[in-house]
């Protein structure tokens, strides 16, 4: 990722041993190189267990409310 401190680790309390990485949305300019999934099913350099999805904005913000900016 191009943006310092964009994606961080946190302990996973459901696998003590795995931690968890989180990207903080506030952060991410869409870049998608964390991403595995590209356009048409093509698979890009990101997360190399596929668990990171890009969705639309409208998207976040109604599961998880209005972004602060």
């Amino acid at each position: 990722c191009p943006v310092d401190l964009c994606m961080y680790e946190v302990k996973n309390p459901h696998a003590p041993v795995f931690n968890l990485v989180v990207v903080d949305p506030l952060l991410c300019i869409g870049c998608n190189k964390c991403v595995t999934k590209g356009p048409m099913d093509t698979l890009l350099e990101g997360c190399p267990w596929d668990a990171i999805d890009m969705i639309p904005l409208e998207e976040y913000e109604e599961k998880y409310g209005v972004m602060p900016y």
